[in-house]
């Protein structure tokens, strides 16, 4: 298993993405972007796999990269729009606010986030259900306080996360302890996979 690591000037982020058994591309797609005011990172899972399913996910990751700057509410509209015609995907957004210490999250489908506060406090969004295909949908954001040594985790559907013992990345300092919780934690390994994983310095 080879997980990517990559140190930021304020977050620590291991990433790990397998394609779906039987296919020579992942349906999923992801990008990590930071300025000096912010850390924002995303995981868009394609419907269904393969090159259709990559095609709508890359068509997201595209509106993220060149409107990244805007708030997560607009930025989730344009990804939406931009699905029209398309196969459809799911979409989470995470936003680390160096300047008003919050981290914006916006999420429709089923990609999981995890926050974890330094004090031991575990915070699991519920999903929005649904998925961006151009159609009018429901955009929400929720923001919530960081301190530095905050984690989060986001993953697509091919992990499942079993129990909360399983749950803690705050030890998670190297790519050998990355690679080894995911590789714990993956529980379909015949589907597209993407994992995230970091840590607010």
């Amino acid at each position: 298993m080879v997980v990517e690591y990559k140190i930021h000037d304020h977050v620590k982020v291991a990433v790990y993405q397998q394609a779906k058994a039987g296919n020579y591309c992942c349906g999923d797609s992801y990008v990590m972007i930071e300025t000096k005011q912010y850390f924002l990172c995303a995981i868009a899972d394609g419907l269904g796999s393969g090159e259709g399913a990559l095609i709508s996910s890359d068509e997201v990751m595209k509106m993220i990269k060149e409107f990244h700057y805007e708030p997560l509410e607009v930025l989730m509209k344009r990804c939406n729009d931009a699905l029209v015609g398309k196969r459809g995907a799911v979409l989470t957004v995470l936003k680390v606010d160096y300047e008003e210490n919050l981290l914006h999250y916006s999420n429709v489908g089923n990609i999981g986030f995890i926050y974890y506060l330094p004090n031991g406090e575990v915070i699991r969004p519920i999903p929005t259900r649904g998925f961006l295909s151009g159609r009018k949908n429901t955009i929400k954001v929720e923001r919530y306080p960081y301190k530095s040594g905050s984690a989060f985790l986001l993953y697509s559907d091919g992990m499942k996360l079993s129990s909360s013992k399983q749950l803690n990345t705050t030890m998670l300092q190297s790519p050998d302890e990355a690679a080894e919780f995911i590789q714990e934690n993956i529980k379909n390994k015949a589907d597209d996979l993407t994992v995230l994983i970091g840590k607010i310095r």
